[in-house]
Parts: structure tokens; C-alpha cells; sequence
């Protein structure tokens, strides 16, 4: 897999720019020269890629990285993948977060502080909205954010919650903040 992320990297760096030096190419795309320099070997073996030379100064060789039509039909395959590898992540992911909600509901959850701004409390705020109300978001906190500037002022209990809900595992609410703690 990672295999493949890396190579379909490479393939959209070379579709961008085709005259881009492999030291280039290792710094946009992330991966070490070697593996930059292995990569294209193993995709001209296979008829992904051609080298055109040309010579951009005198003393220097340059190489124009091109995709062949197999090039490109494999960049398609191996996008197609990726995108349906994030969509079965998030998918998974959306379960297990519904299947929170639901355990906070039956538990007499009504009033919810999410801990946390970032993907996983947009994903709640989008799933609750799609609930019967029952269930209602009375603040989404962001731990990084100075106390004073937050709406719970440093005291998640100030606002009255029924729960706090871990979005965030980097920046954990305090240890005894006066409300009963659920985590994704």
C-alpha cells in the first residue's frame, strides 16, 4: 500500500512537471532520492515512464520524465484505489463514531461538549444533525486555543454538560474536569 501511494505520487509529480530533476522530485513528493531514482528505474522497466534527454546547460545532462499512455492508465488505477481505501477509512470510521452517539443516547446523553476541532468533531456535528435532536452539541471546545478564549474558560463543567466527548487524543480535557468522559 505504501508502495503504491508512493508511485502515485512520483506518476502526479511527473504529470505536473516533466523536467523536474529527481532531487526536485524527492522534495515535492516527499520520498528520498533513492527511492525517487528506484521507483523510476522500476517504472521505465515496466513501460510506465520514458526519459527523453535533453541538455538544458553544457556541461550538464538533463532528463524529461514522460508518462506513457500505460503511465497514465496506471495512475488512474492506482488513484481509484487510494480514494477507495480513504472512502472504506472514513466509512469505518463514521461507524464507529454513530455507534458512540448512539451508546451517549441510550446512556441519557442530551447535552454533549465536544473535546476537540477537527475532523473527527465535524464528523459528529454532521452525524447528530442527521439524529432525532435528542441528542444537542453545546460547545465544541479547541484544547489548543488559551482557556480565556474558549467558551468553557478553562471548566468544561461551567457549561453544563451531560458528557464530553474526546475528539482530539493529542490534547486531553483535564483529568478531573466535573464531567463524565466518553472517547471515540
Amino acid at each position: 500500500m505504501n508502495e503504491d501511494i508512493s508511485t502515485l505520487r512520483l506518476l502526479e509529480t511527473i504529470e505536473q512537471k516533466a523536467d523536474l530533476p529527481q532531487r526536485s522530485i524527492a522534495e515535492r513528493t516527499g520520498l528520498n532520492l533513492a527511492k525517487v531514482n528506484f521507483l523510476l528505474r522500476r517504472l521505465k522497466e515496466k513501460g510506465l515512464v520514458k526519459l527523453r534527454r535533453v541538455r538544458d546547460n553544457p556541461h550538464k545532462l538533463h532528463y524529461l520524465y514522460l508518462l506513457t499512455p500505460e503511465g497514465a492508465a496506471e495512475k488512474t488505477r492506482l488513484t481509484y484505489r487510494f480514494l477507495r481505501r480513504q472512502l472504506n477509512e472514513y466509512n469505518r470510521v463514521e461507524g464507529r463514531v454513530a455507534g458512540v452517539l448512539e451508546r451517549l443516547e441510550a446512556a441519557g446523553v442530551r447535552r454533549l461538549l465536544l473535546w476537540g476541532r477537527n475532523e473527527i468533531s465535524e464528523l459528529c456535528l454532521r452525524l447528530i444533525g442527521r439524529r432525532d435532536g435528542r441528542l444537542r452539541v453545546v460547545a465544541v471546545i479547541d484544547p489548543r486555543r488559551p482557556a480565556a478564549e474558549r467558551p468553557d474558560g478553562g471548566d468544561p463543567a461551567r457549561l453544563e454538560p451531560d458528557a464530553l466527548l474526546v475528539c482530539d487524543v493529542e490534547s486531553p480535557p483535564p483529568r478531573d474536569c466535573g464531567v463524565e468522559v466518553w472517547s471515540i
